[in-house]
């Protein structure tokens, strides 16, 4: 997190426009120290925030690969068409993909309230989700970028990364200067996330600080010309941008990305074909489930199709969590009948219950491993009765023939 740095008059300057961007003097900006620049960057990109609390746009993406040696076109992939509308942290989307043939494929729109998703498939219609997480497609439009509201590393905005990063990133700013490129001077600030992950942002003064490039590589070494040593790189450009109400904002940005000493790149662009700003209402960011709707709301653990009438007719979810399947109130089902037994005979029905005998002691009752050790000692005893006599007999004395006993 940046720290309090010493005040300068620009900062002060900085902080005291909240209806025009932060000034720029690039004399005075040399002055700074790399944490006072990057100050003046946060503050900046923390204003255009705010300046984009209410807007809507449509835009259309386009994705193909290149060859970048020869420039000529490899392949070619279905287009989708992109609308929001925000106010404030909430926002409704709405997007719409198409088949090979130009046809409408898959169709859906969605609120997000910061707390609470609703999702509504509109073609192939029928279904709908609640549930307590943000739906990934904000993170897949990569527009959002550079237009600041989401970043592509992360579920937060442009001037709360710059100005606050996650701290399992371990970032580290390691430059931040002025550049003339593209025809302008430029801010470009660089940072390295990860040891290896080069980060770099350039910011358009004169266009309200509006971030018109950004470069990621991830390279196995730290040096400044670290652009040879790149093993993936991808980077934003935006090639067109227009003031709307005052503020300026990008029109088309190409996306590119590719691996190390590969000529073939992914390029996605993104054109924007309709931008307002505080024209967007509350009405505006409803999602009306239609009737037939089957909707799951994963929050309050219940299913239900949607009735012409407004009314729920609830059927049984499956909860993961618990690995059980929830029956809406009064639609358990019954506990399984008892099987049928044939009746007994009426003079066993009527008889009195046996009475409990106590079990005798079980000496009594020896177990057939003492019976065998009884028998084995009767015939040691026996055996050795045997062998005690014929030991006597041999010992007595002769008697003479004719003598008396």
């Amino acid at each position: 997190m940046l720290g309090k740095t010493a005040i300068v008059p620009l900062v002060l300057a900085v902080a005291a426009a909240v209806r025009a961007g932060p000034p720029f003097d690039p004399a005075e900006f040399e002055r700074l120290s790399p944490e006072q620049r990057l100050e003046l960057l946060v503050s900046a990109a923390q204003w255009r925030e705010r300046e984009l609390g209410n807007f809507e746009y449509k835009l259309r993406r386009t994705l193909r690969n290149v060859d970048l040696a020869s420039g000529a076109l490899l392949e070619r992939f279905r287009p989708a068409d992109y609308s929001m509308k925000r106010l404030g942290r909430r926002y409704w989307f709405h997007a719409q993909f198409y088949q090979e043939d130009g046809s409408r494929g898959n169709e859906y729109e969605l609120y997000w309230d910061g707390a609470v998703n609703r999702f509504l498939q509109l073609r192939p219609p029928g279904s709908g989700r609640i549930e307590d997480k943000e739906f990934s497609i904000i993170d897949d439009v990569w527009f959002h970028h550079l237009f600041g509201i989401r970043v592509k590393f992360g579920t937060m905005s442009l001037a709360e990364w710059v100005a606050d990063p996650p701290p399992a990133e371990r970032r580290k700013l390691l430059e931040v200067l002025t550049v003339a490129e593209d025809d302008a001077l430029l801010v470009r600030v660089h940072f390295t996330t990860d040891q290896y992950n080069h980060i770099r942002f350039w910011f358009d003064p004169a266009r309200d600080y509006l971030p018109v490039r950004f470069d990621h590589r991830y390279a196995q070494k730290q040096e400044p010309d670290f652009d040879s040593y790149s093993q993936s790189w991808e980077n934003h450009h935006v090639t067109e941008a227009r003031q709307v109400d005052g503020l300026w904002v990008p029109w088309r940005i190409v996306v590119r990305s590719g691996m190390g000493g590969k000529t073939v790149a992914s390029e996605w662009t993104y054109l924007v074909t309709h931008f307002t700003r505080g024209t967007v209402r509350e009405a505006d960011l409803e999602v009306v489930y239609p009737p037939g709707t089957r909707v799951v709301d994963t929050i309050r653990l219940e299913g239900y199709v949607v009735q012409a009438d407004g009314d729920r007719e609830y059927f049984p979810i499956y909860d993961a969590v618990r690995g059980k399947i929830l029956h809406p109130p009064g639609q358990e089902p019954p506990m399984p009948p008892t099987p049928h037994l044939p009746a007994l005979p009426e003079a066993l029905a009527r008889a009195p219950a046996p009475t409990a005998v106590a079990a005798p002691p079980a000496a009594a009752h020896p177990s057939p491993g003492r019976w065998v050790l009884i028998a084995g000692g009767i015939v040691v005893g026996a055996v050795g009765c045997w062998l005690i006599y014929r030991s006597a007999r041999a010992r007595a004395p002769a008697q003479p023939p004719g003598s008396s006993q």
